[in-house]
Order: structure tokens, then sequence, then C-alpha cells
């Protein structure tokens, strides 16, 4: 029995190229296969829990866009209960007051070759700043910069949007923390452990501790536990907060 490549890929039609005996669709903006694989890796680099592959074909969503215009009643009408339609509402409309570096932005839009270690190189106030000798005066290689440079050019639609939603225009030098220091104790809403939520502060400006000392003015506590840094932090008059409080207090 004779087995027939294809040549056509099965999602959006286009022409496969062969290489190294691998088949790649080269459509990578508009094949909806990968664009909904772009998006669930989007949603997982940003925390936005409940995003994965079979919820995202349920209710159509194909781009990063598509997440911003999101609502309860058009999850609803997708199949969705409405208590998890509220809570992937909920999700993004939280990840949004949050808010988002335009370094975690570019990082989480599934760049070749552009992820976290890319993107930590680099210092700017806007993604229309970025140029590719400021890409590679900054230790980024050849290729990551031009496919950078390349997806930034393409997609002004997107980055324009989401200026406006996730706020990706602020700063990425560290701002001063006013003397705020920080220590983290708990389960934390938004991020999966406490070394990624640190790793977060400090880029934000602020000193983080891994435990409470003097030196200490705010305790991160989120998941209302009340052990021996939490009674340490009252016996000494520590202010006691989530995140995203301390972001909004002091911003």
């Amino acid at each position: 029995m004779k087995i027939t490549s294809p040549t056509n890929c099965p999602s959006c039609g286009s022409t496969l190229e062969l290489v190294n005996d691998q088949l790649f669709c080269r459509n990578s903006d508009e094949c909806p296969a990968q664009s909904t694989k772009k998006l669930q890796n989007f949603c997982k680099k940003l925390k936005m829990k409940g995003f994965g592959e079979a919820t995202l074909d349920k209710l159509g969503l194909s781009s990063f866009n598509d997440l911003l215009d999101l609502d309860t009643k058009q999850a609803i009408s997708r199949g969705l209960s409405e208590h998890m339609a509220n809570k992937l509402v909920s999700v993004v409309q939280a990840r949004i007051d949050l808010g988002i570096s335009p370094n975690d932005f570019l990082a989480a839009m599934s760049i070749p070759l552009v992820g976290d270690g890319a993107m930590r190189k680099l210092s700017f106030d806007t993604v229309e700043d970025i140029t590719y000798d400021m890409c590679k005066n900054s230790g980024i290689g050849d290729k990551a910069a031009r496919n950078l440079i390349e997806w930034i050019d393409r997609n002004t639609n997107t980055i324009t949007k989401w200026l406006v939603y996730f706020k990706i225009t602020k700063s990425q030098t560290p701002k001063p923390s006013n003397g705020i220091v920080v220590c983290i104790t708990g389960k934390l809403t938004d991020f999966k452990n406490r070394s990624e939520a640190g790793k977060f502060l400090e880029a934000s400006g602020y000193e983080v501790k891994s435990s409470v000392t003097k030196a200490v003015t705010h305790l991160i506590c989120e998941d209302g536990t009340t052990g021996s840094s939490y009674q340490k932090a009252i016996k000494n008059g520590i202010t006691i907060t989530t995140i995203k409080n301390l972001l909004e207090d002091n911003n």
C-alpha cells in the first residue's frame, strides 16, 4: 500500500513545506490550528487559568483579541454553564486589572526564539521603541531579533488594542520602591508560587525578603493563612495586603 504525504494543511489549506522529513504549515498568522495553540500558550504564560485547548475550541476563540471581546452571554451561548462563563470572564478581567509589562506580553506571543529569557534582556518604554539594534545590543541573537521586529511590524493592530487594556506601555525600568520591602506567605491568587511572585515584585521595583525581618514593611498574604509569618507581622505592626492591593496603593 502506497502512502501519499499530504500537500496541504488540514486546518487552513495552505501548501505544506517539507523540512528535514517533516511537513510544516508556514501560514502561522492565519492557520486556525496554530492560532489556537498560540492562544493557549498566551493564556498559560499570563496565568489565565481555564483556557485549555478544549475550552478555546468550544468558545470559538482563535485570536488574542477574542479574549478581550469575551463576555458571559457569549460563553453561555457556546454551551458553558453560567458559573463557568462568569469564571472565565472574571479570569480575563482580573489579569487586565493586574496589568502586564510589555516584556511579558511579547514573551507570551509565541514569537519564534523570543521567550522570557530574550525579553528579560530588553528595557524599553513602549513596544514601538524596540529596534533591531536595541535587541542586538541587549544580547539577543540575530534570528530572534529579526523575528521580534517582524512580528511587531505585522501586528500593529493587535498591539494597539492591547495597549489600552493591559497598559503594556509602562516603562520596564524598575520603579523606586519608596522603602517598601515585602515578604510573601501562603498560596497566591495569580501566581503559581512565591518565587514567581517575588520576581514579578522585584521587576516592579519592590525589595523582596524570604522571611519576616525588621526591614519588612508589607506581608503578602492572600489565602487567609495565620501561620508564624502572619503572627510576626501582626506583632510588629507590618501591613498585611495582597499583591493587587499593593500595586494599586503604590502606583
